[in-house]
């Protein structure tokens, strides 16, 4: 080996060590972000399993008739279906999570994916229990006597229908609102800053 063959391979060995603790330095920022992300998670499963579990008691707490209960608990057993279906995927996902080594960029890349994909599927989530939401609504409207009497006398119309339209425009607006503003708060803040780590690692 020559003095220029001993030259390029010092000079190569110099470039490896500069761009590997450079990598290595942006893997480790990305810890932050990855552990707010999984105490978020935690406490929000501690959150809405027990909130799930609530909703069994709406018909004494919203006042609902007995006459709806049958009604009321046939769309509680849907609701805990769809919730125990998410659930399973967001623990799925919170495991995943804590098993994801932070060795590379392609580990990193794949968490920012999954974590863009739990998003959009938490999203879903939350406009799927819409319609459910609307029911308790309509049934703790009709067990209103009082307004259950004005129906018996005037009929469906725009005045005896207002209450529940107003209840019907004030939830979707609040689900609509309060997920978006929920899912950037706890979780895609945390996927921007792990967005902006693989844009350092691209530049290499």
């Amino acid at each position: 080996m020559n003095f220029d063959d001993i030259k390029k391979a010092w000079d190569n060995q110099s470039d490896n060590e500069f761009e590997v603790p450079k990598s290595i330095e942006v893997l480790k920022k990305a810890k932050h972000p990855v552990e707010r992300i999984k105490r978020n998670m935690k406490l929000e499963l501690c959150i809405q399993v027990p909130a799930v579990v609530l909703i069994a008691f709406f018909p004494k707490l919203l006042h609902i008739s007995k006459e709806l209960y049958p009604t009321f608990y046939i769309v509680f057993v849907a609701i805990v279906a769809i919730s125990a279906y998410y659930f399973y995927k967001f623990y799925g996902f919170y495991k995943r999570i804590g098993q994801t080594n932070l060795s590379s960029k392609d580990s990193l890349y794949e968490l920012y994916y999954e974590l863009r994909l739990n998003i959009e599927m938490y999203k879903s989530f939350s406009f799927a229990l819409t319609p459910f939401a609307l029911m308790l609504i309509g049934m703790s409207y009709a067990s209103n006597v009082t307004i259950a009497n004005d129906i018996a006398k005037e009929g469906l119309n725009t005045i005896t229908m207002l209450p529940f339209l107003v209840g019907f425009g004030v939830t979707l607006f609040t689900v609509a609102v309060l997920t978006s503003w929920w899912v950037n708060k706890y979780y895609g803040k945390y996927g921007n800053e792990i967005k902006k780590l693989l844009d350092e690692l691209k530049e290499e």
